[in-house]
C-alpha cells in the first residue's frame, strides 16, 4: 500500500510495463456486478490517455447514463470516491489519486472482454 500526496492510502499492484494484473474470477465478477462500476470501466477503457481526470471520467459516465442529470454529478462523484474507486483500486484495476483528481487504469484483457459482452447484452 502506498500513500498519495494527500496522505490517503492507495493500493498498487506491481507488474511489468506490458503485464496485465491477474484478477481472480470471483473478484472480476464482483467488480462487474455493479452497473456504475461497469460504466466507469467502459469509460476508462475507451480513453486513450492515462491517467484520466475525474471530471473527464464523470462526463463520460454522464454521456452513457441517459437518466443522469448534472445535478447528479456531485452524488455520483461521492459514490465513486467512497465506494467504486476503492473497490477497483483494491483489485488492482485502477490507481486513484484523490489529491490530483486522477484515475490511472490498468488494462486487463479478460475484464475488457467480459465488459464488452455485458455492454452488448445490456444495449
Amino acid at each position: 500500500m502506498g500513500i498519495n500526496h494527500s496522505g490517503v492510502g492507495y493500493r498498487r499492484v506491481c507488474r511489468g510495463p506490458n503485464e496485465s494484473p491477474n484478477i481472480a474470477y470471483d473478484t472480476l465478477f464482483r467488480l462487474l456486478s455493479n452497473s456504475r462500476r461497469r460504466t466507469i470501466l467502459q469509460v476508462l477503457a475507451s480513453k486513450p490517455t492515462d491517467p484520466v481526470d475525474v471530471d473527464e471520467l464523470l462526463e463520460g459516465i454522464q454521456s452513457r447514463c441517459a437518466t443522469m442529470t448534472t445535478d447528479d454529478s456531485e452524488s455520483i462523484l461521492i459514490e465513486c470516491h467512497h465506494m467504486h474507486f476503492p473497490k477497483l483500486a483494491e483489485a488492482g484495476v485502477i490507481d486513484y489519486d484523490s489529491h490530483s483528481g486522477t484515475v490511472r487504469y490498468h488494462r486487463h484483457p479478460q475484464l475488457e472482454e467480459i465488459l464488452e459482452l455485458l455492454y452488448q447484452w445490456e444495449a
